[in-house]
């Protein structure tokens, strides 16, 4: 396998990969855990890191409060997610109930011995080495453990766009068919620099100059 054709595959897989990071970062998913506390946590902008509320900050605006709901996953692994809007923007979830959402994670608290499991429709993912946390979009309250329901939207969209990636590919080799090919058996496109030139000759507009010569040579 020569060398531009290992490049040309390998740049593919990047795309794909960057792709289906992309969609499973942003696309929703459920997560079924016990909340153990909702807090109001204090971050950096910059580094994304928690920065204790006792300890002074020289420049205010470097700084911002974001709601935390920490909870627990059935297996007992911690898990936290922030808790803010995402407005009119990107991505298109337009939440703007933060503050609702707080109180009703709250409201939702429970002990191991008396549990109560909820269902967190989220997006993102948690790094812990980043000081990155999903967001969480809504919760429910659910019967156990195992209540996981099926991830509809991640699965139409997925669908809606595999769809759409059909069309667009129909659409190019339609494209390529019944315009391009044509056009290069009529102006003999077998090099792209000659068969530029030569169109633009036989349609009486050109004023390239002839293969081998320097370009502005007439205005020398």
């Amino acid at each position: 396998m020569s060398l531009p054709t290992i490049l040309r595959w390998s740049i593919k897989f990047l795309l794909l990969v960057f792709l289906l990071g992309f969609l499973d970062f942003y696309l929703p998913d459920h997560e079924v855990v016990r909340i153990l506390d909702a807090d109001v946590k204090r971050m950096d902008k910059e580094s994304g890191e928690l920065i204790s509320k006792k300890i002074p900050t020289a420049d205010g605006s470097r700084v911002r409060d974001v709601n935390l709901i920490q909870s627990v996953l059935p297996n007992g692994k911690p898990l936290a997610f922030r808790n803010e809007d995402t407005g009119w923007g990107f991505p298109w979830y337009f939440k703007f109930d933060t503050e609702n959402l707080q109180i009703k994670a709250k409201d939702l608290r429970s002990t191991p011995d008396d549990p109560i499991w909820v269902e967190v429709i989220r997006y993102g993912w948690r790094i812990e080495i980043l000081s990155m946390f999903p967001n969480a979009i809504s919760l429910k309250k659910v019967e156990g453990p195992d209540a996981v329901g099926w991830p509809w939207t991640r699965i139409v969209t997925i669908v809606v766009l595999v769809i759409f990636a059909l069309l667009l590919w129909r659409a190019w080799h339609l494209f390529l068919v019944r315009v391009w090919l044509p056009a290069t058996e009529r102006f003999d496109l077998s090099s792209p620099v000659d068969g530029v030139k030569r169109f633009f000759r036989k349609s009486g507009r050109s004023r390239l100059p002839p293969s081998g010569s320097k370009p502005f040579d007439d205005d020398l």
